[in-house]
């Protein structure tokens, strides 16, 4: 009878142990995930409170945003769409009919890409401080405008080296005319020899275009004249030659 009652007893024990070991490892595992739920919570709480931060800010964003597309298509404006031999060729060769000047030699590197535009361009632009309700200063975060850049685009640049003749107003006049055409232009080196006995001034120089190219951004068509024979000087042929269209 004992017997009976020891083992009953410790069924009992047993059953509460296993009880007890249920609950803990049960509550354990719970609490931690209980743990990881509000951890959860917290962030998300952050983010929320960033985002109302955002949108209280939404106005200035989409204003920020329009002045850099802006800025940004201002930029891509000075500079030309592609650059071609033909294109820099021609625009010497315009010059000297618009000048006033005689061009005696000018040689053309190839273009080459010298830079990429990859990733974004971001600017930071600082809000105007305010103040709460008792007259406390209330920091505020800078609006932050991220803009992806079009990957296509390419920088690239050729150098342009010429020797031009004329009267010293006639080659200033050709030299301002490079400077202000809408090409993006970095001159270089310069020498001038100056003839006394007929008045001319020989111009050695030269300078280096850039431009971006890209996918959206096409270039312009180049038109050079044509020759029949080969004993005409391209640029003392005039424009009504015949012409001939290159890409």
């Amino acid at each position: 009878m004992k017997k009976s009652n020891s083992t009953g007893l410790l069924v009992v024990v047993l059953g509460i142990v296993a009880l007890v070991l249920s609950y803990m490892f049960g509550f354990n595992a719970y609490n931690s995930k209980n743990s990881e739920l509000q951890a959860e919570i917290n962030e998300l709480k952050v983010r929320r409170d960033e985002l109302k931060a955002d949108y209280a800010h939404k106005d200035d964003y989409i204003k920020k945003t329009d002045e850099f597309n802006k800025e940004y298509e201002n930029v891509l404006k000075k500079f030309d769409t592609g650059i071609s031999n033909e294109g820099e060729l021609m625009d010497l060769y315009k010059l000297q009919a618009s000048a006033g000047i005689n061009l005696d030699m000018a040689t053309f590197t190839e273009p080459e890409e010298t830079y990429a535009f990859d990733g974004s361009l971001t600017t930071t632009d600082m809000i105007t401080p305010t103040v709460d309700a008792d007259g406390n200063p209330v920091e505020q975060d800078p609006i932050i405008t991220s803009t992806a850049v079009n990957n296509t685009y390419r920088g690239v640049s050729a150098d342009v080296t010429f020797t031009m003749t004329s009267s010293y107003a006639n080659i200033k006049t050709a030299l301002k005319s490079l400077a202000d055409e809408s090409k993006r232009r970095a001159f270089k080196n310069f020498t001038f020899t100056c003839d006394a006995s007929n008045d001319t001034v020989t111009c050695n120089g030269s300078y280096k275009e850039y431009a971006i190219t890209g996918d959206d951004r096409k270039q312009t068509k180049v038109e050079i004249p044509e020759s029949a024979s080969g004993r005409t000087d391209l640029f003392l042929g005039g424009l009504g030659v015949q012409q001939v269209t290159t890409e």
